[in-house]
């Protein structure tokens, strides 16, 4: 898990500052793409510390959705290169909310206290 974390904190400060300056603009476009990014954080923070956060269903709900948003974000607004280092940076984060959704039965089941 600290591999997560790591990654959790690079991802953290690496989006800052896109979203911060408004990349993508001060559009629809933008607030649906920053709002994805924020539930998606809150997931990927719940994989690393190995907590329950929102319910087991929701993100099993938000991934597919999550996939085809970033996806189709990525290619639509597709600037070459930059693009594609991007997607591919930001890959991983999708792979831990399918594993939080759907591969962290020990995290789901656990009491709490």
């Amino acid at each position: 898990m600290l591999l997560w974390k790591i990654y959790f904190f690079f991802i953290a400060l690496i989006s800052f500052p896109l979203y911060l300056g408004g990349a993508s603009g001060h559009s629809l476009e933008f607030a649906t793409d920053l709002g994805f990014f924020v539930v998606l954080m809150i997931g990927f923070f719940g994989l690393a510390w190995r907590t329950k956060l929102i319910n087991n269903q929701f993100w099993k709900i938000f991934f597919p959705i999550c996939v085809i948003w970033n996806l189709g974000h990525a290619y639509y607004t597709s600037e070459g290169t930059f693009t594609v280092v991007i997607t591919a940076i930001y890959f991983p984060t999708l792979i831990a909310i399918f594993l939080y959704a759907f591969k962290s039965e020990d995290i789901w089941n656990q009491e709490l206290p």
